[in-house]
């Protein structure tokens, strides 16, 4: 499993094992045409029913080699609308190995900006401002009204770097019990069953490099191989 908090470039990562290393992926959040967050709707096509996820998936996991490592990004037990394969997300939180990638904040909100509010986001996401809105709106349970209407007026100055930053305060509290409990839920208890390792990029780098920290996932396996 591919594990890291929000804004750490799971995804780019998950594609350089594929492109640059020849690794083994299942790229769920493309197949689900949703990056997983509340905001993953962001340029990207219609999503499929759950029925038709669970038919690309099973197409593409017969596609892989079972005596070779599969890397799959952790997610929750649904991507968007969609929901994941109970047999596959049991799999997956039973995982013998989760690699946790870490990276610099600053790096981390280069990247959400990147992805979620760069010019071709917007350009490829039909009405994106106002959908942006009702997005943070909808977070009011979770987040409170206070820091919703901070969110608001940071979203309707432009200050789309302000508001990855407020939104990370929350979505890292629910990822670091997400990584770590039995079930994946923000709520679970007891403890995974795998080994948790990191992955950790350069503390002063301010962009991801995803093929150098693909190289260390990399890295992160073959020791776990070695040690078992």
């Amino acid at each position: 499993m591919l594990g890291g908090r929000t804004g750490s470039g799971k995804t780019r990562i998950l594609h350089a094992l594929r492109d640059a290393y020849g690794a083994q992926v299942l790229d769920l959040e493309g197949l689900a045409s949703h990056r997983g967050s509340s905001f993953g709707w962001i340029a990207q096509a219609e999503q499929p029913s759950t029925e038709m996820f669970g038919n690309l998936v099973a197409h593409a996991w017969r596609k892989l080699d079972p005596n070779k490592w599969v890397f799959v990004e952790d997610e929750a037990t649904n991507v968007g609308k969609v929901s994941t394969p109970p047999v596959l997300y049991g799999a997956m939180r039973s995982a013998p190995l989760v690699v946790k990638v870490v990276l610099p904040l600053e790096a981390r909100l280069t990247l959400l900006v990147e992805d979620y509010a760069s010019e071709e986001a917007i350009a490829a996401t039909k009405n994106w401002r106002e959908r942006m809105e009702k997005s943070i709106s909808n977070m009011e349970r979770r987040l409170g009204g206070a820091m919703v209407k901070e969110t608001l007026e940071r979203h309707r100055r432009g200050d789309v770097r302000g508001v990855a930053s407020v939104l990370l305060g929350y979505y890292d509290k629910l990822y670091d019990k997400h990584v770590a409990n039995a079930s994946g839920t923000g709520t679970g208890t007891g403890e995974r069953s795998g080994d948790i390792v990191i992955a950790e990029a350069d503390p002063e780098s301010t962009r991801l490099d995803e093929v150098a920290l693909a190289r260390i996932v990399l890295d992160r396996v073959k020791a776990f191989d070695a040690s078992n």
